[in-house]
């Protein structure tokens, strides 16, 4: 059994992305064992997860451009269906 590092999962099957440190290579496979007792591990936080974070703060800081945004967008759309309800002729 060599170990690795989880790197994630892949999309099109149930599989683990995992790196070989011994084989120096990305694997894929269904057959792995997770060991959550090392208490190296557990004292480093994973540059994915700071990654994640970083992400996440900033599209939170986009939502509300990308809210003003839609509602500009959604106005317009309103009052050009009111200008062609106009230009209908009336029965």
């Amino acid at each position: 059994m060599d170990e690795g590092v989880f790197l994630g999962y892949v999309i099109q099957s149930h599989a683990y992305r995992v790196y070989n440190k011994r084989l120096m290579n990305v694997e894929e496979s269904m057959h792995v064992v997770f060991d959550e007792t090392n208490p190296k591990l557990q004292e480093h936080v994973p540059k994915i997860a700071y990654e994640e974070e970083t992400l996440q703060k900033k599209q939170s800081a986009a939502e509300p451009k990308s809210t003003v945004e839609n509602q500009l967008a959604e106005k317009k759309i309103q009052s050009t269906e009111k200008v062609a309800d106009n230009n209908l002729p009336k029965e």
